[in-house]
């Protein structure tokens, strides 16, 4: 197994994550008058598990099926 020098791979990692840092900041914010706290972690976990799904069938190929 060959091994990709780890220093090229965290900037695509951490790009990633400032960007969705970007949006996540105001977007609590902005979400903090309208919502408790628990409302919107609620909202984050029925995001996630919306868009994981599609994810996992369409770029990881994978089949959806009841385990």
């Amino acid at each position: 197994m060959v091994r990709a020098p780890e220093i090229p791979q965290r900037g695509p990692s951490w790009g990633i994550a400032f960007f969705e840092y970007c949006f996540q900041v105001p977007a609590n914010r902005i979400g903090s008058y309208q919502f408790a706290p628990a409302q919107m972690k609620t909202i984050q976990e029925i995001i996630t598990l919306s868009i994981f799904p599609v994810f996992s069938i369409f770029y990881l190929g994978d089949r959806f099926k009841w385990n």
